[in-house]
């Protein structure tokens, strides 16, 4: 199962980026495996 999520930052000053760049959009797809209860970051979008 593939599942995607979508983070809008509403007020940069507020928010403090760890490892990241600033960004105002985050979209990441995360694939989830029902069976083992385990899930995975699959790939990341950052405008």
């Amino acid at each position: 199962m593939i599942f995607q999520d979508k983070k809008v930052v509403t007020n940069l000053k507020q928010e403090r980026f760890a490892n990241t760049p600033a960004y105002k959009t985050a979209i990441a797809e995360w694939e989830i495996h029902c069976n083992n209860k385990t899930y995975r970051l699959s790939s990341l979008q950052l405008f």
